[in-house]
């Protein structure tokens, strides 16, 4: 934890000085790093982590795009729908959801990008996503405990 935290204080910093106006790479990859970083860490509120790690990846998508960089938008896009599909806030389903959409989109961008090993992660977390969310739906909604 330590570490990660020490890691998103010099994130942080660099976004201080790679701006999306003047370095829009760097700040992108920057963005990128700062979100996998507010994801893995394990400290502190996790729903807090995560929603800063999707707005991290939701930023870096403005520069990552699907037809200027099918590689890095694919691998940004993986890395939001694992935060989406580990966000314990907000309607579960809505949020595999959204999970399913990143792992699509990053499969078809490391499938143009010729990275079938990508592919295979994406197609991976796909699945176990699209798993969940089924047996989230056969499982309907939570009963309130009684008393």
């Amino acid at each position: 934890a330590v570490n990660l935290s020490t890691a998103i204080a010099c994130y942080e910093a660099a976004l201080r000085v790679y701006t999306e106006a003047d370095f829009p790479m760097q700040w992108a990859r920057t963005q990128n790093n700062l979100g996998t970083a507010y994801s893995d860490l394990p400290a502190g509120d996790r729903a807090e982590n995560l929603s800063k790690a999707i707005a991290c990846c939701e930023a870096a998508l403005r520069v990552r795009t699907e037809a200027g960089f099918p590689l890095q938008w694919a691998g940004t896009q993986i890395n939001l729908g694992t935060a989406y599909s580990e966000l314990p806030a907000g309607d579960r389903a809505e949020n595999l959801s959204k999970a399913i959409a990143c792992y699509e989109a990053s499969e078809r961008g490391f499938e143009a990008a010729g990275d079938h090993e990508g592919a295979r992660e994406a197609r991976r977390g796909l699945d176990l996503c699209a798993q969940l969310l089924q047996n989230l739906r056969r499982e309907g909604p939570e009963e309130p405990s009684g008393g």
